[in-house]
């Protein structure tokens, strides 16, 4: 997967209210609104209309598990796991 705004989760999309349904993406790290969302991050850089160099602290969006994941977990787990005839709750008290 590429590195890019479009998959980060500081990048927030919001739907102009115009005709034509136009998107505008901003970048809650940076404060800035950006474009070329899809292209790789370490080939392009972003700057303020300063000229300042906007510093990307880009963190990939995580997705939750789909279900055959999830039972491919649970699978493995009890594969790999024997009963040891104690009871954790026990062990607390």
């Amino acid at each position: 997967m590429v590195e890019c705004c479009l998959n980060c989760k500081y990048c927030i999309a919001e739907q102009k209210n115009n005709r034509y349904n136009d998107v505008e993406y901003f970048c809650l790290s940076t404060g800035y609104f950006i474009h070329k969302v899809k292209k790789d991050r370490h080939k392009i850089k972003r700057f303020t209309p300063g000229g300042k160099e906007l510093v990307c602290n880009y963190e990939k969006i995580m997705r939750d598990a789909t279900k055959e994941e999830q039972d491919s977990v649970n699978n493995y787990i009890n594969n790999i796991s024997e009963d040891t005839g104690i009871n954790f709750y026990d062990i607390l008290n």
